[in-house]
């Protein structure tokens, strides 16, 4: 793929628009349903992309990326486990959940209550 056609990726450009409408300072708001359309399309988008360029790649780089993955994804909550706990100020429970979190907004109301409970907890312990 050259640049050009990497900079009119879809992932790509609903960063740019976020970025122009941060930097603009608008309100830039989308309805409930079309947020979750686009969001739905993005991950399509990506994941299609993905594919696209998993199939085109040779089986070493390929398993090689994949390995990579893999490993960062089970290494790196271990570490971030083991530094909460270096601090001291964070009890193991605590600092498990937080470390296994990989989003940032919740799915649904029972996720949110528990995140908003761990985060309740995490100050009660700071």
């Amino acid at each position: 793929m050259s640049g050009l056609q990497n900079l009119l990726v879809p992932a790509v450009l609903f960063f740019a628009l976020g970025f122009l409408a941060r930097v603009i300072k608008s309100d830039l708001r989308f309805p409930p349903d079309l947020a979750k359309m686009l969001s739905i399309y993005l991950l399509v988008a990506i994941g299609i992309h993905g594919g696209y360029e998993l199939a085109q790649a040779e089986l070493g780089t390929a398993l090689n990326a994949i390995l990579w993955a893999i490993l960062l994804g089970l290494v790196l909550p271990v570490i971030g486990f083991a530094l909460m706990r270096a601090t001291r100020m964070i009890d193991a429970l605590n600092a498990s959940a937080i470390a296994a979190i990989r989003r940032t907004r919740p799915i649904n109301s029972r996720q949110h209550f528990l995140t908003k409970r761990l985060r309740f907890v995490v100050r009660l312990r700071l």
